[in-house]
Order: C-alpha cells, then sequence, then structure tokens
C-alpha cells in the first residue's frame, strides 16, 4: 500500500487562516487575548497533522471478480475485503476503486469506523465492458480525523485482470454436413463391427487404385470400399479472419474519441463462434489473422481460443493481397473459412486465381457498407437476432435480402457479383447484414450444397 501525507481539509484551512489572522489582528492592536486564541486556532491543525501522521495504521484489502473471465454482455461483480490490522480503531473510511478507462462513474462506498482487526466486505457491479483485457484497481481509502482537520489518502497497488471474450452463439449442429468428416479420409461406417480391415478402408474415389478394392466389404456395404495404408489424422480447418482497418467502418464515442468497430466486434464473435463449435466437435482449428503468424495458430480448446480472440484487434499493416496470399500457402488444411470485412472484384478475382479445383472453401462476407449506411446503432449487438434471414436467399447469389434491425437491408450489386465469382469458383458464401445473428448466417452457409474448388 502506497502512503500519502495527510492534507489539511478545508475546515482546518479555514481554522488556520482565522487563527493566523487573528494573531497579525491581535499584534497590531496589542490585544494578547486575540493573539493567544489565535495562536490556539492556528496549532490545533498542525497538532492534529502531526499526530495523525505519526499514527500507525495498517489497512489491508483484497479483491476478487466474479467470474474472471466474462463474456460481452456480461457483468462482472468485484467484491472488496478491508481489513483494519492496528491496535487503535479507524475513523470513517471512504473507499474509491478505480474503474477500466472504458467505464464510466465511480465505485466510492462509505465505512463506519473499523474495531481492531475488523474486516468489512463490499460489493459492487462493474458496467458492460467491451471486448478486451481491462485493468481493475487500485483501491484508494480515504480517511479522516475525529474533528475532520486532516484528510489522509492511502492507495493500494494491486490491480486486477478482468478478461472479456467475444459472445459465442450455439450454432447448428443438424446443419454442419458441409463441415463434418472432410478432410479425415474418413473410414467406412463399418469400423469397429467388421474386422481389422475394416478400420483401413474408405469409400472408393476416384484416381484409386483398382487392385485396392475391398471386394467383401464392397459387396456388404453397396458401395466401391478401397483399402488404404494407415487411417490418416484428422486435419486442421483455417478459419481466416480479416484484420484490415481499414476494411471496418468505426463510429466515434461520446466523448469524441473512436469507438469500436461494429463489423469487427460481429466477425470476432463469429469466429469465436465457429471455432468452438468445431472444436466441441473434436475438429482442431487454425485461426489466420496477424501477418507474425503466416502458417496461422492451431487451437484444440475452446478457452484458448476466446482467450486470443479476446485480445484481436484491427492492424494497420494487414493488407489484402498478403491476406489472400497467405490463405492459399495454408490451403493444405481440409478446409478453409474466410470471414470476410467486404469483398471487391479484384479480391475476389485473386482468390479465383488461388482455386486449383480441390478442397473447400467457405466464406462469409460482412456487408461493411450497409453498416456504414445504417450507423453504429442497428450494428452495435453482434449477438441480436434482429434479423428474419436471407433463407430465400439463392445459392448462385442472384439476390441475397433480409429484413434487419435498421430495416429491409440488400447487398450491393457489386458485392452480389463479386461473391458470385468465388461461387463460380467452388466456393460456399453468405453475406452478412447489419443486425444479423451469426446462427442465421452459418445456417445458411452450410445449408449450401457441398462444392468441391476454393482456394489452393
Amino acid at each position: 500500500m502506497r502512503r500519502v501525507h495527510p492534507g489539511f481539509t478545508k475546515r482546518a484551512r479555514c481554522l488556520l487562516a482565522a487563527g493566523v489572522a487573528a494573531v497579525i489582528c491581535g499584534a497590531a492592536l496589542s490585544e494578547q487575548e486575540l493573539v493567544r486564541g489565535g495562536a490556539f486556532a492556528a496549532i490545533v491543525p498542525i497538532v492534529a497533522a502531526v499526530v495523525v501522521g505519526r499514527e500507525r495504521l495498517t489497512i489491508s484489502s483484497t479483491r476478487r471478480l466474479e467470474p474472471a473471465r466474462s463474456t460481452v454482455g456480461e457483468r462482472a461483480i468485484v467484491q472488496l475485503t478491508v481489513t483494519s490490522r492496528s491496535a487503535l480503531p479507524t475513523s470513517t473510511l471512504m473507499l474509491e476503486d478505480t474503474l477500466p478507462g472504458q467505464a464510466r462513474g465511480r465505485a466510492r462506498f462509505v465505512l463506519d469506523r473499523l474495531s481492531p482487526h475488523q474486516t468489512r466486505t463490499v460489493g459492487y457491479r462493474l458496467p458492460e465492458l467491451p471486448r478486451g483485457e481491462h485493468s481493475v484497481g487500485p483501491l484508494h481509502i480515504r480517511l479522516t480525523d475525529p474533528f475532520g482537520l486532516i484528510d489522509r489518502t492511502r492507495s493500494f497497488t494491486a490491480r486486477s485482470k478482468l478478461l472479456v471474450t467475444p459472445r459465442v452463439e450455439l450454432l447448428n449442429r443438424g446443419s454442419t454436413s458441409l463441415v463434418a468428416g472432410f478432410g479425415d479420409g474418413v473410414a467406412s461406417a463399418y469400423i469397429g463391427s467388421n474386422g481389422v480391415d475394416d478400420h483401413t478402408t474408405r469409400e472408393y474415389r476416384d484416381g484409386d487404385d483398382l487392385r485396392r478394392i475391398h471386394w467383401r466389404l464392397t459387396a456388404r456395404a453397396g458401395t466401391l470400399m478401397v483399402r488404404q495404408d494407415e487411417q490418416p489424422a484428422p486435419s486442421d480447418i483455417m478459419l481466416a479472419l480479416d484484420l484490415r482497418f481499414s476494411a471496418h467502418p468505426r463510429w466515434g464515442s461520446a466523448a469524441g474519441e473512436p469507438g469500436e468497430s461494429a463489423s469487427f466486434e460481429w466477425l470476432v464473435s463469429a469466429a469465436a463462434s465457429i471455432g468452438c463449435h468445431l472444436i466441441g466437435d473434436h475438429r482442431p482449428v487454425t485461426i489466420l489473422d496477424a501477418p507474425q503468424q503466416p502458417g496461422g495458430i492451431r487451437f484444440t480448446r475452446r478457452d484458448d481460443v476466446l482467450t486470443y480472440l479476446a485480445l484481436s484487434q484491427p492492424r494497420q499493416d494487414v493488407h489484402v493481397s498478403e491476406m489472400v496470399d497467405r490463405m492459399a500457402a495454408g490451403a493444405d488444411h481440409s478446409m478453409t473459412i474466410a470471414l470476410l470485412a467486404g469483398l471487391d472484384e479484384t479480391t475476389a478475382q485473386r482468390m479465383v486465381e488461388k482455386a486449383r479445383g480441390r478442397g473447400r472453401s467457405l466464406a462469409i462476407v460482412i456487408d461493411v457498407d450497409s453498416y456504414d449506411l445504417l450507423g453504429q446503432e442497428s450494428a452495435a449487438d453482434p449477438g441480436r437476432a434482429g434479423s428474419a434471414g436471407t433463407d430465400n436467399a439463392e445459392v448462385a447469389g442472384a439476390a441475397e435480402i433480409g429484413s434487419t434491425a435498421g430495416g429491409v437491408w440488400e447487398p450491393s450489386s457489386a458485392l452480389l457479383q463479386s461473391c458470385g465469382l468465388l461461387r463460380a469458383a467452388g466456393w460456399a458464401v453468405a453475406i452478412a447484414g447489419p443486425g444479423e445473428s451469426v446462427t442465421s448466417v452459418w445456417s445458411r452457409l452450410v445449408g449450401q450444397p457441398a462444392q468441391l474448388g476454393g482456394l489452393r
């Protein structure tokens, strides 16, 4: 705990000033009684400061956050425990805990005097905080003497960290046929019931050696089955997150400072939802975002994904051409899921040129232009299911219209044309409008027919 020297309160300063004035006037008027009274009045605050300054008052405090990590939209509870470790009782205490910079207001409490070795606990609820890591503390304690002449402030140095993770939406597990089982060299459903041979067999694919056909299992399964030397391990799914600073519109806060980007927060929420969904299905996920990690970062645990995405921020050193090239370099994964902030024809054409006709590629393209037009209010809550969806969207991308919280939304013809180029190259594409939930966009995306081709 850091100690601050005691200071005079307004009452003490007035008393000191009055005492000095009385001494001066008494000396000028040769009034000894006035001089003695003024001297006494001036000495009282000084003596109080000396006594209070020499007093050894020991106070300890602890802070507990419940929970230590929260999700966007949740409000954590802070529990402060203050203990007097002195042999003398304290005066009235005023506590003030330092809130994170993004929070408004103050956390102030008044405690009656503490008896020796007495403990008091107070609590308050933090306001909703944006995604990221936030610091709570330090705690400041203000003490006064019984006459209200001296004001002392003790500041603790301990701070607590609160991690706010992105919102995770529950995705429809019944519509994941486009994802499930791809790229694993998935063996036949007969594994475990037909002997060891069945563990090393799979369905016939174009180009397989006819001499490897397992005729007995083929007769039993009703489809061509071939032997393979070993069971391949499930390969990762690459999740490419668009971190381009210039691609995400931002709005100023009430204080005139740059606010957070609603489109970027939506993409981070989508990455968290999809990543946790795939890991829940025992599919490792590689997140490709920052250029310092050319091959991306591999995750197998849900908490690790949320911790990483909680700290993600748009970057000015990310360029679209470099992002597409890194996606192509990582196309040895079983599937690529790109989360893009807008798409122009040049970028779509570059992605098409990287396609070689194998693998599966999916893309969620957020309509950042509509975010910019409809404003921050209609897009500030990425988890709000304010959309009637665009379930009538054609796979070919001819029209994609939906109702959002800001009214009827329709993507521009340029965006539809760019997404059409990707679809023609074998991508499954869904466009996300303002206010749409990740769940509805994901359901539209995986509900499209499985297509081969994509980024290679």
